[in-house]
């Protein structure tokens, strides 16, 4: 077996022996006797004495490894060389490191993933025993490295605590990944990161004032691009504001539906009940034709008795107590029960003063059986209560609408979705509703034409009608549009280029996604430094 494949790459070392220690693997080596002075680089073979140094390494088949150096400390022969002893230096090991470097890569990327808890458990059962603080250590070791300038840069800020202090982040569209975070928002923490990386050529942002100024002083010569999803959520508010004043009218057209809906039910209900009622009298005539159960064992009864059985014999037969059959056979025909007729309750007498005052409003029963009892209600309360919760409910005004269809006013938030989005992606209910919304209010129409028209300028980047339409979008007369179209032309420029190049926000807003995941496994004990290694790592 070859072990110097299992080994690190190590120069300069000869296998002496492996022993087997518990759960590890203990490789001792013997390193060369020449070495080159780390000062003046000069070799020497002038060796002052020998020590035994130990570095742990990646295991094999679960077996932690350690690797046993016997080194040498030499003499420089270098007469003008301030190190007069020096020890024994290694390519790929650092001076007083005790994991190789594969090692201890390793370890870090199990500490990006998983944190000093659960990074020390889970290095534990794969045979690289380590502690939880260790972990943290390796992940804080701090490292200088170098962020090399994006041509297309994209930026956003992300909440290090949220409502109160906030962070930038820096992405490379080209490259899709993020390049560096900034523990501020302020317009001159992202100048100075501007000015320290030259050379970007294109941004993307938001709608945010203090980033396009930041922009202006600390990259001039950048072509800046607004985000295509935060200018049509920017329409999407203006709708919802522009909604919120013709709420009447939107209130008028669920009306509207909700009272169609009713008579189409109210017609369904009363074909309904003339086909219940002349089923009712088909089976009522039938049922009243047919003998029951009791009247045919009466029949078996009297049959039996005639043959001359015995009342014990008929009872064993038809399974029947002996005191019927003793009663079935004193009777020449079948004694049919006599039910007295039902009295009606004594609230009844009083419905249409109650139906009247449900109407009104009035849905306190202790209040109705108060006034129904100046009239002479003799009743108790239960007996009045009973009634009500029979006949009349909190959703109906006395029986006279138990299938009433309920009014559905759509939202000013809902409406300004779905008025600029495509007719063919609305649902038949939606489409009924847009469409009795723009007879009732002609203001809300012109406004879901002009937002399709600025969806379809941005989503379908058609830059030369975006001047027309901002003139016709202040030209409209509604205030809430005309000051959105205002309000474009203090970021004209970068608009313009929204509708011309490609690049957009979207990649960013997914990076601030994964560094949300990221914080939150952190739980906001970790540093600013761990996040920023975490999340620009590529684990």
């Amino acid at each position: 077996m070859r072990l110097d494949v299992l080994l690190p790459d190590i120069s300069g070392l000869t296998l002496e022996r492996v022993e087997m220690e518990e759960e590890c693997l203990k490789i001792t080596t013997i390193s060369q006797k020449k070495s080159l002075c780390p000062i003046c680089k000069t070799p020497s073979d002038s060796v002052h004495s020998s020590y035994t140094r130990e570095v742990a390494d990646l295991p094999w088949a679960g077996f932690a490894i350690k690797i046993v150096l016997k080194v040498h400390k030499f003499f420089c022969k270098e007469d003008a060389c301030e190190r007069i002893i020096f020890t024994q230096r290694f390519e790929r090991l650092p001076p007083y490191a005790r994991r190789t470097d594969r090692q201890r890569d390793k370890l870090t990327s199990i500490g990006m993933a998983a944190g000093g808890n659960v990074g020390a458990k889970l290095s534990k059962g794969l045979g690289l025993p380590i502690s939880a603080s260790t972990i943290l250590r390796l992940l804080n070791t701090p490292e200088e490295n170098e962020v090399e300038t994006p041509r297309v840069l994209g930026i956003d800020d992300w909440a290090i605590r949220k409502g109160q202090v906030y962070g930038t982040i820096m992405v490379d569209l080209e490259k899709r990944k993020p390049i560096d975070l900034i523990p501020s928002r302020e317009t001159e923490a992202v100048v100075k990161w501007l000015e320290a990386h030259p050379g970007v050529e294109i941004v993307s942002r938001d709608r945010a004032t203090a980033y396009a100024e930041a922009i202006e002083q600390g990259a001039p010569d950048a072509i800046q691009v607004a985000d295509r999803w935060h200018l049509i959520k920017n329409m999407t508010d203006a709708l919802k504001r522009l909604m919120n004043r013709y709420n009447q009218a939107s209130r008028k057209v669920a009306v509207q539906i909700a009272e169609a809906e009713q008579a189409k039910i109210t017609e369904a209900l009363k074909l309904m009940d003339s086909c219940k009622d002349n089923c009712n009298q088909d089976i009522t005539k039938e049922s009243k034709d047919a003998p029951s159960k009791y009247e045919l064992l009466f029949k078996e009864v009297k049959k039996l008795q005639k043959k001359g059985i015995s009342q014990r014999e008929i009872s064993r037969r038809l399974q029947i107590n002996r005191s019927t059959v003793s009663k079935y056979m004193e009777y020449d025909e079948f004694p049919k029960r006599i039910t007295p007729p039902r009295q009606a309750p004594k609230a009844s007498k009083f419905s249409t003063y109650l139906t009247k005052r449900w109407q009104e409003g009035e849905q306190n029963y202790h209040q109705l059986w108060r006034e129904i009892k100046e009239q002479g209600f003799d009743g108790s309360f239960v007996s009045i209560y009973r009634y009500m919760i029979k006949n009349f409910t909190k959703e109906n005004d006395g029986g006279t609408s138990k299938n009433s269809v309920p009014v559905k006013v759509y939202s000013a938030r809902r409406l300004s979705f779905l008025m600029y989005r495509e007719a063919d992606k609305l649902k038949p209910k939606e489409q009924h509703y847009l469409d009795l919304l723009f007879e009732h209010c002609p203001q809300a129409k012109q406004a879901s034409e002009l937002a399709k028209r600025y969806k379809d300028i941005l989503v379908n980047k058609k830059s030369d009608l975006l001047d027309q339409w901002i003139e016709d979008a202040i030209e409209s007369g509604k205030e809430v549009i005309m000051t959105f179209a205002k309000n474009l032309m203090q970021d004209y420029d970068a608009i313009k280029n929204a509708c011309t190049l490609e690049w957009s926000n979207g990649q960013v807003e997914g990076q601030v996604n994964r560094l949300k995941n990221i914080k939150r496994q952190m739980y906001g004990r970790g540093s600013f430094e761990l996040l920023k290694k975490k999340v620009l790592s590529d684990w």
